[in-house]
């Protein structure tokens, strides 16, 4: 599954990519300095310009199109107003993570992978086919289907990774302060080398500080995903103690059937034909189960594990399972 940060990362990159490709041949290699300067220039510009932009910045990558109608980089994205509106929503998205103000659950996960997916689809991203798979499993975990294996764990050694690489930076950053440090004790500010030192160090400062935002997301993505691992075993398990007639304890399933009380069978139209013909009699034990909840027959919803949900009286219930 595709984290937070993942989808931070991925989209920063793939924008940074794009606009590159359409902004080098217009105004060459430096184009992305001579539009910070040409920001700097203009009506009280935001702190993002005031130190150099990195080209997979996310920040920057979104702020700078969505912000500036004047940006030469809309020329080569697609969706208009709506698009920036998405990428309003997105750095809103990140920046409730960092600051702590993120709800860690599915629903919060959902408008994620939905926000980011249509910024990846309207602009011909690679990245589209991952939020598309991340929305599988969201709707996945509403079922109640648990998953094996280390979704927690990859994210921990990521995080760990994480750690490990904003570590070397900050003692890289370290050192290049004492040497320059050292070299104006020497009284050689104005030195080659020192000037080479300064450069090394603004670079390393800010590989430093996109590499603690990293780690940010990292730690906010393990929490949510331990809380939606969580959250969907205990779903799992209050669906697992449910009896017939009991309300559902989560939004009704998606797989739609028709039961039949005359032919004491289930029809599935997806598929256009008797359950039965696809499952056997277990699908006409079930029919006659469920039609002490809906004698005159009607929709019955089914989740991936097999249990059957139907609105009666108004309110969403669980009638079985259909291998019960």
């Amino acid at each position: 599954m595709a984290s937070e940060s993942n989808l931070v990362a991925e989209l920063g990159y793939e924008l940074g990519e794009l606009y590159d490709a359409h902004m080098n041949p217009q105004a060459g290699a430096d184009w992305l300095e001579q539009l910070r300067q040409a920001r700097l220039a203009g009506y009280k510009p935001v702190p993002l310009y005031k130190k150099k932009l990195a080209l997979h910045d996310f920040s920057f990558c979104l702020t700078e199109p969505a912000k500036n109608a004047n940006s030469p980089l809309r020329a080569c994205l697609s969706g208009g107003g709506a698009l920036y509106d998405l990428m309003d929503k997105a750095v809103a998205l990140r920046n409730a993570t960092l600051h702590g103000d993120a709800k860690y659950d599915i629903d919060e996960l959902a408008v994620w992978a939905a926000t980011f997916g249509k910024i990846a689809e309207l602009n011909g991203l690679a990245m589209a086919d991952e939020c598309v798979a991340l929305t599988g499993r969201v709707d996945q975990l509403r079922e109640g289907k648990t998953f094996e294996g280390g979704v927690s764990d990859d994210l921990q050694q990521q995080l760990l990774d994480q750690e490990a690489r904003s570590k070397t930076l900050a003692d890289q950053v370290a050192t290049l302060r004492k040497s320059l440090s050292a070299e104006a004790e020497k009284g050689a500010q104005d030195s080659a080398q020192t000037r080479e030192l300064q450069d090394l160090l603004k670079r390393a400062e800010l590989e430093k500080t996109s590499s603690e935002e990293a780690l940010r997301l990292a730690q906010a993505a393990l929490e949510a995903q331990r809380v939606l691992e969580r959250a969907a075993a205990e779903l799992s398990a209050a669906i697992a103690a449910l009896k017939p007639g009991e309300p559902w304890p989560d939004n009704p399933p998606q797989r739609a059937l028709r039961l039949l009380p005359f032919v004491r069978d289930l029809f599935d139209p997806a598929a256009d034909d008797l359950l039965s013909n696809q499952v056997g009699s277990v699908a006409n034990h079930a029919a006659e189960r469920w039609l002490e909840f809906l004698p005159h027959g009607g929709d019955v919803l089914l989740t991936e594990g097999g249990h059957g949900v139907a609105l009666i009286a108004g309110a969403w219930t669980y009638v079985g399972k259909l291998d019960g």
